[in-house]
């Protein structure tokens, strides 16, 4: 989930911090322009910095069995939460009343 965070605030952030920004500065970018609040920059930068800031391709060690149900649920909130953000976000910049139906965050 962190790796798709990444490649997701990576592409819908692009015209505004262009390609070769870090994670972490999409993310201060986020909620500088209101797309998200303090407290999913904090959830988002946890899902990054729990994968060691690796990229999928990188990570040399397997994976099963380091989460607990309690990461995968929070990342699974995590990740709802900024896919709702970046549909209102940019709902609003095209000029629509709302996110299209469907669209929810939990944590």
């Amino acid at each position: 989930m962190g790796s798709l965070a990444e490649s997701i605030t990576k592409d819908a952030m692009q015209s505004f911090c262009g390609k070769k920004q870090g994670y972490a500065k999409r993310t201060a970018k986020m909620r500088e322009l209101g797309i998200i609040d303090g407290a999913l920059e904090r959830k988002l930068d946890w899902l990054w910095d729990y994968r060691n800031r690796e990229h999928l391709f990188l990570i040399e060690d397997r994976e099963y069995g380091h989460y607990t149900l309690e990461h995968y649920n929070d990342a699974i909130g995590t990740f709802r939460a900024l896919r709702k953000a970046l549909h209102e976000y940019f709902a609003q910049l095209a000029g629509l009343e709302r996110a299209p139906q469907g669209v929810r965050a939990e944590f």
